[in-house]
């Protein structure tokens, strides 16, 4: 196989895994070129409104991360939860 369709199936493994199965790989990138293409700048103050809406598209059920804390923990927290978030990133 050429390496970029090994490396286009292995995106789409992955795209699959951590997306769900509703997501493809094209939609994953297109969404991901949206996302460049807001405004970023390095040291940019993170809003309460970004980490709500990265709390709401978070997906339920997941198993945790490095912070052994489940999503769903955050999200009960509500506007207390995302206002420690947002001073703490």
């Amino acid at each position: 196989m050429e390496d970029a369709k090994v490396q286009e199936r292995w995106q789409g493994y992955f795209c699959k895994s951590f997306n769900g199965e509703g997501l493809d790989v094209s939609q994953h990138t297109e969404l991901l070129a949206r996302e460049e293409q807001q405004d970023y700048r390095p040291g940019k103050p993170i809003t309460r409104e970004e980490v709500k809406e990265v709390l709401r598209k978070m997906k339920s059920g997941k198993a945790v991360g490095s912070d052994s804390i489940l999503v769903e923990v955050w999200r009960s927290l509500c506007d207390d939860g995302v206002a420690w978030l947002t001073d703490f990133f």
